[in-house]
């Protein structure tokens, strides 16, 4: 067998596939398709005649976890302070005596959204994307109350 060049593979890419006429590419596991992650974007499903998967990303696979890190705190500073500031809110809301009442979507919502203050008070509080997700984590919630769970 060949041995798959991760490395030109997008971030994205899970698998490694082979076209029936030999031709490899990278595709995306959706859950319930495989996405060619080339011009085509092509889907199939799981045992499509004319597409093989033969490989999983491995875990070990080449990447610059290091620059992913970098970025990651230059943008939310330090994980290891983020985490002490997003483990004290959520600590102090398990400790309300509402908190065993809610769904579990309720709490994990309420979580995420501590994750994400913890991100702007510990990183840049400028960047648009936390308070994006905070809205949204909040309107999730408010159309699971309303009947229109997404």
């Amino acid at each position: 067998m060949n041995e798959i060049d991760w490395s030109k593979a997008s971030s994205e890419a899970t698998h490694a596939l082979r076209y029936k006429n030999g031709e490899v590419d990278f595709a995306y596991f959706n859950g319930k398709e495989y996405e060619c992650l080339d011009d085509t974007g092509d889907h199939f499903i799981i045992g499509d005649p004319y597409w093989e998967i033969i490989e999983s990303r491995p875990t070990t696979a080449p990447t610059d976890i290091d620059t992913t890190i970098t970025q990651r705190g230059e943008r939310y500073g330090k994980f290891k302070d983020g985490s002490v500031i997003m483990q004290d809110l959520k600590g102090i809301m398990r400790e309300t005596p509402n908190w065993e009442c809610l769904t579990p979507s309720q709490r994990e919502a309420l979580e995420m959204i501590q994750h994400k203050i913890g991100r702007i008070l510990n990183g840049d509080p400028m960047y648009d994307d936390n308070w994006r997700d905070i809205c949204g984590y909040s309107q999730l919630i408010l159309d699971e109350l309303n009947g229109a769970v997404r």
